[in-house]
């Protein structure tokens, strides 16, 4: 499996050949998200407090997340939708 945001270099038919599944990082964050909910959002949780400035919270990490620079839009609105999981500040 590859995961990136260059999906353009990497072909569907050129990957198959080689028994390669490529995945935009956003569809690798959500299904990550739904295999596992609690470890996702506490590995989010522990990312965000090895920060020592910005981000200050899940919440800024999200809007990074979801920024044009990452485009990972689909994982933070599910994160956000997934606050069963208690505050996201840390």
């Amino acid at each position: 499996m590859l995961v990136t945001e260059n999906l353009k270099d990497f072909p569907d038919a050129i990957a198959r050949r080689f028994s390669i599944e490529v995945l935009h990082q956003d569809e690798f964050l959500l299904d990550q998200l739904d295999l596992a909910p609690e470890l996702v959002i506490a590995a989010l949780r522990r990312q965000v407090s090895r920060y020592r400035r910005a981000p200050r919270s899940v919440d800024d990490l999200l809007d990074i997340l979801a920024s044009e620079g990452h485009r990972c839009t689909g994982f933070a609105e599910a994160c956000r939708n997934a606050r069963p999981f208690g505050t996201w500040r840390s």
